[in-house]
């Protein structure tokens, strides 16, 4: 019995729309389909590895036809646009992902035998997004609403796959930026790490509009008689991250003797854990270090009323550059 081995990564972020109204999300997976020989030898980083028989998931085989996927109570829009966006970004002169130390960089497209290659668009992983894309609409996940993994949608032919998936997100660019992850560390750059991986070479998107929210789905997938591969290069990079400080007005009563005025730090999603943030009101500057979860905590021994105009400052370290935040500081 043949076995696909599927590496499991479950990467979610939340992001406003500049509508406000709608949140959007996005989420990514990757499977690897190895022999048992292989997998002997293999060390996966994923937070879950699930294996599960391979079956034969050809589209015809499951009776779905392009009928069936455009039902009235929604509409797939066009994503013409989604895919020049894709190769865009990978033909970008050294295009970059971060590696695990978030250090060191991936970095392609530096010369012609690094040079990633454009993803071809496929008609069977098409309709394979556009089955996933609609059944985000039921349940936002990859797991479909039958309880199997997304990877039953998929063509059986492929030695690789994965999939981005993404809603609230109102145009092909917007989902696009998003998942290219660019403020994020390697942890929050799954998505990215899909669109450039030299692993693909074929690519099928879909966006399916319901209620007012859009789905959006990219399921990559190796074809076995695609033979151009890449190569790659790491570089070591330093203070390429600028985090951001999160700060808000705040007023204390100037009668009490301890004031405590926290702040979090993060880059993207990753919270800068165990470095030493400071606070300027006046000539006074307070000192405090961020927790596991990005978030320091300062106490603040200020008596004197009045409405300051006060500053949040990191230093900086080898991982990340100086990060500054203004912020009002009232004491009456």
């Amino acid at each position: 019995m043949k076995l696909k081995h599927i590496f499991l990564i479950a990467l979610i972020m939340v992001v406003i729309t500049t509508f406000g109204a709608v949140s959007a999300s996005h989420d990514n997976i990757t499977a690897d389909e190895l022999s048992a020989d292989e997998n002997l030898n293999l060390e996966s980083t994923a937070d879950e590895e699930i294996i599960a028989e391979d079956s034969d998931n050809s589209l015809m085989e499951k009776n779905i036809n392009e009928n069936d996927l455009c039902a009235d109570e929604g509409e797939f829009i066009d994503v013409n646009d989604a895919y020049i966006y894709l190769n865009q970004f990978r033909n970008e002169a050294r295009v970059w992902q971060w590696n695990e130390d978030n250090t060191t960089k991936t970095v392609f497209n530096t010369d012609d035998a690094n040079q990633l290659q454009p993803l071809e668009r496929n008609s069977d992983l098409e309709q394979t997004a556009k089955i996933r894309a609609k059944e985000l609409a039921q349940l936002f996940s990859h797991t479909r609403p039958d309880g199997t993994d997304c990877f039953t949608a998929f063509p059986d032919n492929l030695l690789a796959c994965g999939e981005n998936i993404a809603m609230g997100q109102t145009s092909c660019y917007q989902v696009t930026e998003d998942w290219k992850e660019t403020n994020d560390l390697y942890s929050g750059q799954g998505h990215r790490r899909n669109m450039l991986s030299s692993n693909f070479n074929a690519v099928g998107i879909a966006g399916y509009k319901l209620n007012g929210v859009i789905y959006w789905v990219q399921d990559f997938g190796k074809l076995p008689d695609n033979s151009k591969t890449n190569t790659q290069i790491t570089v070591t990079v330093k203070n390429t991250v600028t985090p951001k400080i999160t700060a808000k007005k705040a007023t204390f009563k100037a009668k009490k003797k301890t004031k405590k005025y926290s702040i979090t730090l993060k880059a993207g999603k990753t919270a800068v854990k165990k470095v030493k943030v400071y606070l300027k009101i006046g000539k006074k500057t307070f000192q405090a270090t961020t927790g596991n979860n990005g978030k320091a905590t300062f106490n603040i021994k200020l008596n004197k009323k009045g409405n300051y105009k006060s500053t949040v400052t990191f230093k900086g370290n080898k991982n990340y550059s100086k990060a500054t935040k203004k912020v009002n500081i009232i004491l009456k």
